[in-house]
């Protein structure tokens, strides 16, 4: 039997792979050495106004259009005010919020009736402290709708009297309140029962119905048959500016 004999190659290792490991290698330390760029969204900055109105004064009469500066905030009155602190939340709140300030408030004398700056600069050194009675406090009246009937008291009873000028606030009763719904309504005439048979409806003909001649009239000008609204509530806006 014959046998064979076999001669074996030497085997040769190509390096492939160690070229693509290189590579690899190579790759990787080129890619090491870039710094991504990577995007920033803008930051917004907010700049805040100067504080230019003057500062508060609780002492001081505010009237509709005024501004002042309470606690690194601008505050506008909506109407005639003394005593009332800015920031107040609610629909009756008198001051309107304007926005954050920044800064000292700003110099200048404070509203407050007659003895303000005149023309020119000089300060005219009349007495602008309000009356003693109400320096500092709420001094608070009350008005009763039905007063106008029986007792003949009516709004511009307020002003002859003298009593509107030491008063800052009125209190008026009652407002028409439906006992069912709980909601304010109008009505055209003077209603002692409510709709659910309960008394206390209320009286809308006073309220903003009743006519008034120029002689009981707060600004002496008669009410005319189309105006928008009468009775005491107007007569009570007429006080009031």
């Amino acid at each position: 039997m014959k046998s064979s004999a076999f001669r074996t190659r030497p085997r040769v290792h190509r390096p492939v792979r160690s070229l693509l490991a290189i590579a690899t290698v190579t790759a990787l330390g080129l890619t090491t050495g870039v710094t991504a760029a990577t995007a920033t969204a803008p930051t917004a900055v907010t700049i805040q106004a100067a504080c230019t109105a003057p500062a508060w004064n609780a002492q001081s009469v505010y009237t509709e259009g005024d501004s002042v500066t309470y606690q690194g905030r601008t505050y506008e009155a909506k109407w005639w005010t003394q005593g009332d602190v800015p920031g107040t939340a609610g629909d009756a709140a008198v001051w309107r919020d304007l926005g954050a300030c920044e800064g000292d408030p700003g110099s200048g004398d404070q509203p407050g009736g007659p003895g303000g700056d005149e023309p020119g600069g000089e300060t005219n050194p009349g007495n602008n402290t309000p009356d003693s009675a109400i320096n500092g406090y709420r001094n608070v009246g009350y008005f009763a709708q039905w007063g106008v009937y029986g007792r003949n008291f009516h709004v511009k009873d307020i002003d002859t009297s003298g009593a509107a000028a030491k008063l800052t606030h009125i209190n008026y009763s009652f407002a028409n309140i439906h006992p069912d719904t709980l909601q304010c309504f109008m009505a055209n005439k003077a209603v002692h029962d409510g709709p659910g048979g309960s008394d206390g409806a209320g009286d809308a003909y006073a309220d903003y119905g009743k006519s008034y001649n120029a002689a009981q009239s707060v600004s002496g000008v008669a009410d005319v048959w189309d105006q928008p609204i009468m009775g005491s509530f107007n007569q009570l806006r007429q006080l009031k500016e």
